[in-house]
């Protein structure tokens, strides 16, 4: 497990202890508030619902997986709602392929939510929920 993920699971009342030694985390994690209340939390034995949140270790990791092209999936599928990702396909001229992986990866990130038809050929809708991403980066 890594450690952003501990907070979380702390968050969560999933993590019943934590052993951290040599530095302070709460001075090296980017979401300084969310260490600090899981640490509180664990200290108190107390369960809370976590908080939502997408985690990267570098820039480089967040450049790689938020790419212009993914970001333009998610700006189409807010603003034109397709009902299938053949629409969306079609909406950003690449190709199904392409766009597939990308909704994959998207979807896996949490940053989307497939919706399943129940009639016809048993497409999926892509739905963004939110509208906009903020980014906090820790110096």
């Amino acid at each position: 497990m890594k450690e952003p993920q501990m907070y979380t699971e702390a968050l969560a009342g999933n993590l019943k202890a934590m052993y951290i030694i040599g530095y302070d985390p709460a001075a090296t994690q980017a979401n300084i508030h969310h260490v600090r209340s899981a640490m509180k939390k664990v200290e108190r034995g107390e369960k809370v619902k976590p908080e939502k949140g997408l985690y990267f270790e570098s820039i480089e990791g967040f450049r790689k997986a938020l790419t212009t092209k993914r970001l333009g999936l998610l700006h189409l599928i807010r603003e034109k709602q397709p009902g299938s990702i053949q629409e969306l396909t079609r909406l950003s001229k690449r190709n199904i392929k392409s766009v597939a992986t990308d909704i994959a990866l998207l979807e896996e990130l949490g940053l989307i939510d497939m919706k399943r038809k129940k009639e016809g050929r048993r497409e999926s809708v892509p739905v963004v929920n939110y509208n906009k991403i903020n980014l906090e980066i820790a110096v």
